[in-house]
């Protein structure tokens, strides 16, 4: 009997482990693309923002400056967790504002909301981004 438990409990663990790892997968590929920043203060009305991320953790932020009609381009790499039933961005090397640590509340096909939940330097902060695929 004791064998039996012992057996159902590895297969269990092996499942679930299982589950996680597919489960980090499907929010890589729906991650995967280019995405738009929804503005949501008046400060950021002038700026067109995406973000691009590609299968191999690599993550482009492009800023357009509609009143001086400038690109910037800014590249880094970008990671996900998945920890029980929440997961997590991290951006790394893109500047302090855009670096740090964001909890995924919503990720479709079509919307990406976030919550940066700190910046590049560690300090705490909640700052909600949500965008669009294109």
């Amino acid at each position: 009997m004791k064998r039996k438990i012992l057996i159902f409990s590895a297969l269990l663990l092996f499942l679930s482990s299982f589950a996680f790892v597919s489960c980090k997968k499907m929010k890589e590929n729906r991650l995967e693309g280019t995405w738009k920043f929804i503005p949501y203060s008046s400060a950021n009305l002038d700026k067109d923002k995406t973000w691009t991320f590609s299968k191999n953790g690599d993550f482009v932020q492009t800023v357009v400056d509609n009143t001086s009609i400038t690109t910037t381009v800014q590249t880094g790499t970008y990671a996900i967790r998945v920890s029980g039933f929440k997961t997590f961005l991290d951006i790394f090397d893109i500047d302090l504002y855009t670096d740090g640590k964001y909890k995924v509340v919503k990720l479709s096909g079509k919307v990406l909301k976030t919550i940066q939940i700190s910046d590049g330097d560690g300090a705490t902060q909640y700052i909600l981004k949500d965008f669009t695929k294109e």
